[in-house]
Formats: C-alpha cells, structure tokens, sequence
C-alpha cells in the first residue's frame, strides 16, 4: 500500500511540474495577462499592466527551476514507492519540502527585485545626489 500511495504522489508532482513549466513559460514570454488566478500577484505587479509583466518575467526563472525541482521530487516519489523497503518515505516528502520552500522564497526574492517602484525612486535619488 505504501508503494501505492508514493507511486500516485510522484505521478501528482510530475502533474504539478508540467503546469508549472507551463506557466512559466507562459510568464516568460509575457503570454499570461494580468489576472487574480495565476502569474506572481504582488502589489508592485498590479500598478500597471508593464509592472505586470516584468515581475512575471523575472519570476519565470525561479518558477521552471521549481518546476524542474518537482520533476526531480516526483522522480524520487516513484522510487521510494518501488524500493519501499529500502527508501524511508519520509526522504521524499523532505526533498520536496525543501525544494519547494526555497523556490517559494526564490520567486518572492525574484519578483521583489523586479518592482519597478523600487526601480524608480533609486534612480530620482541618485539623480538628486548628482544635482
């Protein structure tokens, strides 16, 4: 039963992968207008709809290195479900958890350097500094 369920969770994650890669790419080439069901809806990304696709192009990247990550986790789902005595299921669930907490705060990280309010007010203040 236990080599049931981690089959079905890596099958899951490989799922999660694919519609990630999807949006990804969906993000990247500015093809995933301004919406409140996917893309990364910060404050700074819903000023304006040019605000709107810097911060989802700049989220992309994290976001397919993510979506490689739970490729790699549903991988390791399915070989703890057929090596299951070997495999401690708690190492999969682990791996996954870790990759995606990092990824989580790597798009965050990614998406606040991106905000073009931030962009603006460094630029008025180095151009005060220099008057």
């Amino acid at each position: 039963m236990d080599g049931l369920i981690s089959f079905g969770l890596g099958l899951l994650t490989f799922v999660a992968a694919f519609c990630l890669a999807g949006l990804a790419r969906a993000m990247r080439n500015d093809k995933l207008p301004p919406n409140m069901w996917a893309g990364i809806r910060t404050k700074a990304a819903s000023e304006s709809e040019s605000s709107w696709y810097q911060v989802q192009r700049a989220g992309s990247v994290p976001l397919i290195c993510l979506a490689v990550a739970y490729a790699d986790s549903g991988l390791l789902f399915i070989l703890q479900g057929i090596y299951h005595e070997v495999i401690s299921p708690l190492i999969p669930v682990v791996v996954f958890s870790a990759q995606s907490l990092v990824g989580i705060i790597w798009i965050y990280k990614a998406s606040s350097n991106s905000d073009p309010s931030q962009n603006q007010s460094g630029t008025s203040e180095v151009s005060e500094r220099i008057k």
